[in-house]
């Protein structure tokens, strides 16, 4: 009786050490979720950026002020365009496809979003001095690092995260995520 417990605990044992392995060679996967590119109509900006190029999409072009968007790790941020038109018109709105979405080139990771929001202010600042940053879930952590590095007039952040450990932990209670 009490090698079936044992056997089982094993068992249990192993089935929580696959998953967890699982999880970490998946992490990215769970994380970044690509679109590929959708046919639109509006204008669209390339951005060359550490060998990547980036489509931005790019809606009121030659208003005062600009607006970058940050999408969230699902988001199509084309889905969008038509409500950023009427809600911001006073606004140049520059809608960012990260590495992989929306026909960019590359992989999605934390350190190439950051960059690439970095890349596209600079881009932008060049012809509009007022920028105001706005960042959907994972894109808030983008707006944040932007707004932490380059002088952004306002920014705006939609169902923010404090951090990508504790979103996990939240998601997989059973997992020690801080060694992940």
């Amino acid at each position: 009786m009490r090698l079936k417990i044992f056997e089982k605990m094993i068992y249990i044992l192993l089935i929580y050490l696959i998953a967890g392995a699982v999880l970490f060679f998946l992490q990215r996967k769970l994380l970044y979720f690509p679109t590929g590119k959708i046919p639109h109509a509006y204008e669209t900006l390339t951005l060359e950026n550490e060998n990547e190029t980036l489509k931005v999409i790019v809606l009121n072009s030659g208003r005062e002020q600009a607006l970058l968007y940050f999408g969230g790790n699902a988001e199509t941020v084309v889905y969008n365009a038509a409500d950023f038109i009427t809600a911001f018109p006073l606004h140049t709105v520059y809608l960012l496809n990260y590495r992989g979405y929306g026909g960019s080139s590359g992989q999605p990771t934390e350190a190439g979003i950051f960059a690439d929001a970095l890349a596209l202010f600079d881009k932008v600042q060049k012809k509009q001095e007022r920028i105001s940053v706005m960042g959907r879930s994972l894109g808030s952590g983008a707006a944040t690092y932007l707004a932490s590095k380059r002088p952004v007039e306002k920014m705006l952040l939609i169902s923010p995260f404090d951090s990508i450990k504790s979103v996990a932990q939240n998601k997989f209670p059973i997992y020690p995520m801080f060694l992940l």
